[in-house]
């Protein structure tokens, strides 16, 4: 399956990485939170999509950790 390089500019430049995984590059949709502290702070990593067991995750987050 050929990568339809304007969408997937498309994608990223909206942040619409759940797209991304699942239209353009075939990813299965998934579901699931993973809780991450770093520096004493906590952030809720939010899966979007697997591919045999890889997942991939996005965290919404106001200010981007250290």
């Amino acid at each position: 399956m050929p990568i339809d390089q304007p969408r997937v500019r498309q994608h990223l430049a909206a942040f619409d990485f759940a797209s991304l995984f699942v239209e353009e590059l075939g990813w299965d949709h998934h579901r699931g939170v993973l809780p991450v502290q770093v520096s004493g702070e906590m952030y809720t990593l939010d899966a979007i999509a697997q591919k045999r067991g890889m997942a991939a995750y996005v965290c919404q987050c106001v200010s981007i950790p250290p």
